[in-house]
């Protein structure tokens, strides 16, 4: 199985067949990046995507 196909599973998914997709998983091991910082930001900011916030790399100093 490819990581992008990982990642399109594992995107927000529930614990229980009828609940809301709340449970979202983010790492390293779960990235293009494996085994580096930057998979781990990368799939991190792909679930701050999935919440609608902005990537962090965008914000400004002064509105962190």
């Amino acid at each position: 199985m490819k990581s992008w196909e990982v990642r399109k599973a594992f995107h927000a998914f529930s614990l229980s067949e009828e609940g809301p997709k709340n449970v979202h998983i983010c790492g390293e091991a779960y990235s293009d990046y494996q085994g580096f910082i930057e998979g781990a930001l990368s799939s991190a900011d792909d679930v701050l995507h999935t919440f609608g916030i902005d990537s962090a790399r965008k914000l400004k100093t002064s509105d962190r």
